[in-house]
């Protein structure tokens, strides 16, 4: 039986805050003391903090999102425990839905994560390195490609959850009487019966 634990839900809740609460107040910060809105350095620093912030607002928003879930899935449970197969919404409504949703999610949180740190670095270094003609601008475009794989495969995996699914009709079609051959085999066994 699904039994949500507070204890884990305030752990993530506090683990999110101390993300969340630097990240804003240095992007206030930040954005507050900037004498030149375009610097490159005020730039680079409110992204930093809008990233730590996000990371702290995902841990929050999967604390309370998971103690919900937990929640609900243990009153399931409790009101039906000895049908199994109403513990899970797609069975007890006659569907059965593909298992790679998970994926599909986790495709998605990494490919954003990725290109949010891959991107700003990129479009800091690239053009300091275009204007030397140094050859290292190979090796910060191989890993934009690696944002670029994280988005096709994140991409891939949408796709397939879409199309995996399985519908049971609520009610089957009317069965046709089944005709079996008829095979006669005259022998006769140890006893000396015919079977036929």
């Amino acid at each position: 039986m699904t039994k949500p634990s507070k204890g884990a839900a305030a752990f993530l809740v506090f683990f999110g805050l101390m993300f969340l609460v630097p990240g804003l107040l240095s992007l206030f910060t930040f954005l507050a003391s900037s004498h030149n809105p375009g610097a490159i350095g005020t730039i680079d620093s409110v992204v930093i903090a809008l990233l730590i912030s996000a990371i702290g607002a995902g841990f929050l928003f999967a604390a309370l999102l998971g103690y919900g879930h937990l929640k609900k899935q243990a009153a399931v449970e409790e009101a039906n425990p000895s049908s199994p197969w109403l513990w899970r919404t797609d069975w007890a409504n006659r569907r059965s839905e593909s298992q790679r949703k998970n994926g599909e999610i986790t495709a998605w949180v990494v490919c954003l994560f990725c290109n949010l740190m891959i991107v700003p670095i990129a479009v800091k270094v690239m053009p300091e390195l275009t204007r030397r003609n140094d050859p290292r601008v190979f090796l910060v475009l191989g890993f934009c490609l690696i944002g670029a794989i994280l988005f096709v495969a994140a991409l891939r995996a949408s796709l397939s959850h879409r199309r995996r699914r399985f519908e049971q009709r609520s009610r089957p079609r009317r069965l046709q009487p089944i005709r079996l051959r008829e095979f006669h085999a005259s022998t006769a066994d140890a006893h000396g019966a015919e079977v036929s």
